[in-house]
């Protein structure tokens, strides 16, 4: 019994079709059905009832693939630990980023935790947030540093830093009183919302019952939401510890009870690397020492 064996009847049977599994493995379908065959004949058994328009598992056949299952399971699993294992020990760091902490606060920690440890290697994925918890779930990376609201519930996290999240008013806006800017909020002033931290931006929205009619958009790119806030009549909702280049607007931290995290996520049943520790360690320091929880 060989590996590419169960690998054609998982298909088949997942796709209901001869044809779909063999494009899958980009073979012929004789070779599929030729696969198939030899793997009855070694189990002594049929595993697909066939006819001229369609075919089904035997009873056989589901037993079989409800356990076959679990072992490509279990192999994916110990794939994944192998591929950590190796990772950690060419001292490789797989990381997720969210776009709006990028430019502007891990890649600048980035470079210099790079200079400090240059036989580290840090292969960074910049994206939304919802991608980077894809990524993180599929082990297409070890780690991923989000915006999150607190008390979000997610298996494995650190929190590397915590702020207020912050209203910013547009140039048009910063004449007007901030005592009323939570009417304002609920009524007509346009908003944007920084899409890296949908957990937090949703909870805000609840909070300061702004209408869905209001939110002109969600932002994740900080230049964009910046050339937005420049020229046009609006407010945005963002994380305190987000760095932003508006000098001239108002900024206001009292009208929201909600507090943004920027957080480590890591996959079930891992430990951290080492370099990944080390990592986050040293973006913490770099975070606290520029005092970003500030935010300007």
């Amino acid at each position: 019994m060989e590996l590419r064996q169960l690998e054609y009847f998982m298909a088949v049977s997942e796709l209901k079709s001869f044809t779909k599994a063999a494009e899958k493995f980009y073979v012929s379908q004789p070779a599929v059905t030729n696969a198939i065959s030899s793997l009855e004949k070694e189990l002594s058994t049929r595993l697909f009832v066939r006819s001229n328009r369609h075919f089904s598992l035997t009873t056989e056949g589901e037993v079989f693939y409800n356990y076959i299952k679990l072992v490509f399971k279990d192999v994916n699993v110990a794939l994944s630990q192998l591929d950590h294992v190796k990772n950690k020990k060419k001292n490789i760091l797989k990381l997720a980023i969210c776009s709006c902490m990028s430019e502007r606060v891990i890649l600048p920690a980035y470079t210099v935790f790079s200079r400090k440890y240059p036989d580290a290697r840090i292969i960074v994925t910049e994206c939304t947030s919802r991608n980077a918890l894809h990524l993180l779930e599929s082990d297409g990376v070890e780690a991923a540093i989000l915006i999150d609201a607190k008390d979000s519930n997610y298996a494995h996290r650190k929190t590397l830093l915590s702020a207020p999240s912050q209203i910013i008013l547009s140039n048009y806006f910063s004449k007007y009183n901030l005592k009323n800017l939570r009417s304002r909020l609920r009524n007509d002033m346009p908003v944007f919302l920084c899409d890296d931290s949908a957990t937090a931006q949703e909870a805000i929205v609840k909070e300061l019952d702004i209408p869905e009619d209001n939110i002109m958009g969600r932002i994740s790119n900080l230049k964009t939401l910046e050339r937005l806030l420049e020229s046009e009549k609006a407010a945005a909702v963002v994380p305190g510890f987000l760095k932003m280049n508006l000098p001239e607007c108002k900024r206001d931290t009292a009208a929201s009870s909600v507090i943004c995290e920027l957080n480590l996520y890591w996959r079930k049943n891992h430990d951290l690397s080492e370099l990944c520790s080390q990592f986050a360690a040293f973006l913490t320091e770099i975070l606290n020492e520029q005092e970003l929880h500030n935010g300007f």
